[in-house]
């Protein structure tokens, strides 16, 4: 009677065990696969960040050339309105009356 007893006992500890590493087993297969996402999304991830430093590099890139044509457009406009004023005093000379400054209006 006693040996049916502890028997019992040990299948029903035997069985909880065997569902506890049931569980255990289902748990750590969820796991391994969150795990494959999350390095596939950190790959991911890394891929988009390089692609976003080219972006910037080119956009930087660009943004120099544009800054530069600028400048050398500034630099032309200026050199344009001092030959303007050279030529305005020449015409006029140098006794006659500057002719008065347009506003910005039309």
């Amino acid at each position: 009677m006693t040996f049916y007893l502890v028997e019992s006992v040990l299948f029903v500890a035997l069985l909880v065990t065997s569902l506890s590493v049931l569980r255990m087993h289902r748990e750590i297969r969820r796991l391994r696969n969150d795990q494959a996402t999350f390095l596939a999304t950190v790959a991911e991830t890394s891929r988009m960040f390089e692609a976003l430093d080219g972006t910037l590099q080119d956009v930087r890139r660009d943004g120099l050339q544009v800054a530069v044509r600028l400048e050398a457009g500034i630099d032309e406009g200026r050199t344009l309105i001092d030959q303007l004023e050279t030529l305005g005093r020449k015409w006029t000379g140098p006794s006659a009356e500057q002719p008065a400054m347009r506003s910005g209006k039309r």
